[in-house]
């Protein structure tokens, strides 16, 4: 909580202002979370001031927007990706100020991807990079992380050839424990007539379970007995291939190519049809679906 305190006060977050008349501050409260390695192991605890902005009213002040989080940031970046970490909810704003005027060599390209507190930046010049991150450096009191190796439950791993393998062991690890059958019997696939799949966010790294999670959502509203057992025979499935992942190499091709089907009219009740598509960037697989 000081360390939090200190980086709000040192980076001049908020000014105060007279509250105005008729009006009621909103409060604001502690968030606390812990930050796990890709391991399991614990990495550090993390303290947040955060407003409660659900307190403003529709029609009076709903379209305000009050931030309280410090412009604390740790990253990583890539040749293999480095990140931050950051705890401005304006960060967006600021990355833009940050970096607006920056000139760039010729065809040098550099990715910012953030989400909420983490950011991973990645370019094909590191001199460019390093001109991004001293950009930011300038607004945000920036913590380096090292390489990148674990992201919103994605392990990153690098190959000896130079590319990237990404994978959910621990996510689907941790799926196993919440849903009390950690010490299931493997299966070799994931259903017998590829039906279901009840783990969206796992699709991120395991396209061959988005036909079986675009299955199963039809179902979320009303699920019944054998809809279960067919998302813990997908449970039986991941507990044996926790560790596959997405391969992610190195590549001098940068075509793309992308394949489309459907079953045309599959769904015996609506003759519905479920589309799917995949597209490669050279031979790396980038984009993928399944859906009704």
């Amino acid at each position: 909580m000081d360390a939090e305190y200190s980086a709000l006060m040192q980076n001049h977050t908020w000014k105060l202002v007279p509250l105005p008349e008729g009006r009621e501050a909103i409060e604001s409260r502690w968030v606390f979370r812990a930050k796990y390695n890709a391991d399991g192991s614990l990495q550090k605890y993390k303290a947040r001031l955060v407003a409660q902005d659900f307190s403003q009213r529709p029609g009076f002040d709903f379209t305000e927007t009050y931030i309280l989080h410090g412009d604390v940031a740790e990253y990583v970046y890539m040749k293999q990706p480095r990140g931050y970490e950051v705890g401005d909810g304006s960060l967006v704003c600021k990355l833009t100020k940050a970096l607006y005027g920056l000139k760039f060599r010729h065809n040098s390209v550099v990715f910012v991807l953030v989400y909420v507190d983490d950011i991973l930046i990645t370019g094909n010049f590191d001199k460019v990079v390093s001109q991004v991150i001293q950009q930011l450096n300038n607004q945000f009191a920036l913590k380096d992380m090292g390489e990148l190796h674990y992201f919103l439950s994605i392990q990153v791993t690098k190959t000896v050839a130079g590319g990237l393998i990404l994978s959910q062991e621990k996510y689907v690890k941790n799926i196993l424990k919440k849903a009390e059958i950690e010490n299931c019997k493997p299966c070799q696939t994931p259903l017998p007539f590829s039906v279901v799949g009840s783990l969206q966010y796992l699709t991120i790294t395991r396209p061959e379970l988005a036909y079986d999670v675009g299955k199963v959502s039809q179902f979320m509203q009303t699920p019944l007995d054998e809809h279960w057992k067919l998302v813990k025979r997908m449970l039986m499935y991941v507990s044996g291939t926790a560790s596959f992942g997405l391969h992610l190499h190195k590549t001098t091709v940068h075509n793309i190519r992308a394949y489309i089907d459907s079953d045309w009219g599959g769904d015996p009740d609506d003759r519905k049809s479920t589309g799917g598509f995949c597209v490669f960037l050279g031979d790396n697989l980038i984009s993928w679906s399944s859906k009704k």
